[in-house]
């Protein structure tokens, strides 16, 4: 299975360096080293601006949104009879 994943790739590869008239070292190297560490910078900024704009909240719950948030996702544990 692994080996037939990296085929599919390796093809996708060739396809692309192909059309873009490029060897299939040079699109290697341009996705390995300037492409995927740019996503992932890019994923890494976006978590870091969403955890800065979370912190920056109040997260402050009225009491009125914890009653209702208790009966509808937590059990009423009165109703419930164990067994012996």
């Amino acid at each position: 299975m692994i080996a037939t994943i990296f085929n599919g790739c390796v093809d996708i590869l060739n396809r692309l360096a192909a059309r873009t008239e490029m060897t299939h070292d040079a699109l290697s190297g341009w996705v390995l080293c300037v492409i995927w560490p740019l996503f992932t910078a890019g994923q890494i900024a976006v978590v870091v601006v969403q955890r800065v704009q979370l912190r920056a909240r109040s997260w402050q719950v009225p009491q009125e949104h914890l009653s209702w948030i208790n009966s509808t996702f937590l059990p009423d544990l009165s109703k419930v009879r164990l067994l012996n």
